[in-house]
């Protein structure tokens, strides 16, 4: 009988450390969990902590921006009348037109093209002058420092049988390709 009381206390010292051990490692499991559910909270804050320091730079930003917009109003104005308006390009060619006028060449315009491209929209047309060599490359200089975005994409110059040539002055003819930046 002696037997099956230090065995008995055996098993009991087993169970009870089993118990221990497993109580022991269900509270290392949890405080891991909530060490790991501080840490995600604590880096989600500081992510929220960095935003709202982003959107009280751009409140900032904008409150001088407003305070300042007068100053910058006369501005966006000229920036505005760089890009040709889509609906009503009137006024572009008529600025082709007056420049063609003051360069003193003859000046036939496309139909206007309308297009978007990557982030941008444009409206590209082929101008074609007639004039001597000097009075193109006025009308050339005249787009060039003109109050529009524009860019040359195209240019040919040369004689051609219906222009009349004078030694002085020869009449040569001029294609443009124009591409320009729209609103």
């Amino acid at each position: 009988m002696e037997n099956k009381k230090p065995n008995i206390n055996k098993k009991r010292v087993i169970v009870w450390v089993v118990v221990v051990l497993t109580v022991f490692g269900i509270l290392l499991f949890s405080i891991w969990l909530c060490f790991e559910k501080i840490k995600s909270g604590s880096e989600k804050l500081f992510l929220e902590r960095t935003r709202i320091a982003g959107l009280e730079n751009q409140v900032i930003e904008i409150e001088n921006f407003k305070k300042d917009y007068n100053n910058y109003s006369s501005n966006l104005r000229k920036i505005d009348q760089l890009f040709i308006d889509p609906q009503n390009p009137l006024s572009f060619i008529e600025f082709l037109e007056n420049s063609a006028l003051s360069a003193n060449v003859e000046l036939q315009i496309s139909p206007l093209i309308f297009s978007k491209e990557e982030s941008y929209k444009t409206v590209s047309l082929q101008l074609t002058t007639k004039g001597n060599f000097f009075e193109v490359i006025k009308f050339l200089e005249i787009l060039e420092k003109g109050p529009f975005l524009l860019s040359v994409e195209n240019l040919s110059m040369g004689s051609s049988g219906s222009l009349k040539l004078d030694s002085k002055n020869p009449l040569i003819q001029g294609n443009f390709s124009i591409k320009a930046l729209t609103k």
